[in-house]
């Protein structure tokens, strides 16, 4: 029941909406680099995320987003949903200012158990029009992390970090 529940959520969020313009598929990376972690300053970096977000206009500047993302971090390997927001307002010829915000709900990969984890991230970046069909994108921002059960296992159970994001988005009509 919970593959049916998962495929058809996909389904609806990535194949069901019928291309208009404007829609973008995201695909991106992110250095990790540490600032807090459980309430102590700790700097260096933290592990990589590699992500892929489906977005869908609003209007002109603002788009719903919604995606999956893994990251590989000091505690562990997680795979999270990405649900939010991204507003992109054009500054020169081919380059434009974003900002995004991004709830995550998911799971730390632990054996014998997975664990829930969740995350809230925003981002700040430029982005460079390559073609009409596709643009590359630089951002930096902040991305706290979260996963309670943890707590029982070891003293990091949350983070906050500034990532340095790359990516490249691709129009989809």
């Amino acid at each position: 029941m919970k593959r049916i529940i998962l495929f058809l959520t996909y389904t609806v969020l990535f194949i069901g909406f019928s291309r208009i313009n404007g829609q973008q598929l995201s695909i991106y990376a992110n250095s990790l680099n540490g600032i807090v972690a459980e309430n102590n300053f700790e700097g260096g970096s933290r592990g990589i995320s590699l992500g892929i977000n489906y977005l869908h206009p609003l209007n002109q500047n603002l788009k719903w987003l919604a995606g999956t993302e893994f990251n590989s971090i000091s505690w562990g390997n997680n795979i999270v949903a990405n649900i939010g927001l991204n507003y992109s307002r054009p500054i020169a010829n081919k380059w434009s200012w974003s900002a995004t915000l991004i709830i995550q709900q998911g799971i730390a990969l632990f054996k014998p158990t997975a664990f829930y984890t969740w995350g809230l991230s925003s981002a700040t970046g430029i982005e460079y029009s390559v073609s009409s069909k596709s643009t590359i994108f630089l951002g930096t921002g902040l991305k706290y992390y979260s996963c309670p059960a943890y707590k029982s296992y070891s003293l990091l159970s949350h983070y906050l970090d500034f990532p340095i994001e790359l990516g490249y988005r691709i129009k989809l009509k």
